[in-house]
């Protein structure tokens, strides 16, 4: 189990009660767009020129999943 694996297992534990995980990544962040997809997020919005960000415009892919389908990810 990888860094980020454990800090969802941490995070969506079913005592903390959590429905939902989101992740908003500028799309030029590629690592983490990799992560995301890797942990089994999916992709569910992509907001061009969203966000203005150190003098320019940047574009915000939203990613998400569901606790019960983290659960069900951890059955596995």
């Amino acid at each position: 189990m990888g860094d980020a694996d454990a800090l969802l297992a941490y995070r969506s534990r079913e005592d903390v009660c959590l429905h939902r995980i989101v992740a908003r990544i500028d799309e030029r962040n590629e690592s983490s767009v990799r992560l995301a997809r890797r942990l089994g997020m999916r992709q569910e919005a992509r907001l061009v020129r969203n966000e203005f960000f150190k003098g320019e415009w940047s574009t915000e892919l939203d990613f998400a999943m569901l606790a019960d389908e983290w659960y069900a990810r951890q059955k596995d």
